[in-house]
């Protein structure tokens, strides 16, 4: 059986230096690859930035946004036979990213969703 795994956070950008995400560190997603792997299904894992190796015997295709991880994984699932979820997608993005780094005013920064 041929697997498609999430994991790992996205990210969204604020700016070139600063995004959105939460504290999601992969380990359920890449342990759940590591499963499959040992039981002798193909694992197909998309990864937010994390600080994991991944398992052996894994492909992995490696994302930052959320965008990216929903393209990667409607490329990919027509491949597979089944799909676990377990990346923390970000909630929100941002309307406009800017493409220069945000000046530190001390006025209050409001951004739209």
């Amino acid at each position: 059986m041929r697997l498609l795994i999430t994991a790992g956070p996205t990210r969204e950008y604020l700016d070139p230096v600063r995004f959105l995400s939460n504290a999601s560190s992969g380990k359920l997603g890449y342990a759940i690859a590591a499963a499959a792997v040992k039981r002798g299904h193909a694992v197909e894992l998309i990864s937010g930035p994390v600080e994991l190796k991944p398992p052996p015997g894994v492909k992995v295709t490696h994302v930052v946004t959320s965008r990216e991880m929903f393209e990667a994984a409607v490329s990919i699932f027509p491949k597979c036979d089944a799909a676990v979820m377990a990346a923390a997608v970000c909630d929100y993005r941002p309307a406009k990213r800017s493409n220069q780094k945000l000046k530190k005013t001390g006025e209050a920064l409001t951004v739209t969703f």
